[in-house]
């Protein structure tokens, strides 16, 4: 274990609720998200997350204090379980965005997209001045 990583890092920005985003999502992946406290420091802002084949799956990026913003931008992101990740060790990266930017754009139909590296790291700023 840990020579293959794989991680996958989708978004939307819609006018709706992450409750409803939510539903869309587990519906389009066929998933169960469980949900949890975004105020909760440990979550860091995600709604809901489930684990399934060794891999976590979370929902987030909107924090309840942006309210004033009509629409607001949604992520759900993927990694692997820290038990089955060899720290140290040289691993291969498979980023599988592109499929899961096309299984939800199909299922679902809103406009998601892979966000850009930068806007990863300003939603990273944003969630980290929260604390």
């Amino acid at each position: 274990m840990g020579k293959t990583r794989v991680q996958f890092y989708v978004s939307i920005t819609e006018d709706t609720t992450p409750d409803e985003m939510i539903l869309r999502v587990e519906k389009a992946l066929d998933i169960k998200l469980n949900r949890v406290d975004p105020h909760d420091p440990g979550e860091k802002g995600v709604w809901a997350k489930t684990k399934t084949l060794g891999f976590w799956i979370l929902f987030g990026g909107y924090w309840p204090s942006y309210k004033k913003e009509k629409k607001r931008t949604f992520n759900l992101s993927g990694f692997e379980d820290q038990d089955i990740r060899e720290e140290g060790k040289k691993f291969t990266l498979i980023l599988i965005s592109e499929f899961i930017k096309d299984v939800l754009v199909k299922r679902d139909g809103g406009k998601w997209y892979i966000p850009t590296e930068k806007e990863l790291n300003k939603e990273l700023e944003e969630i980290n001045s929260l604390n």
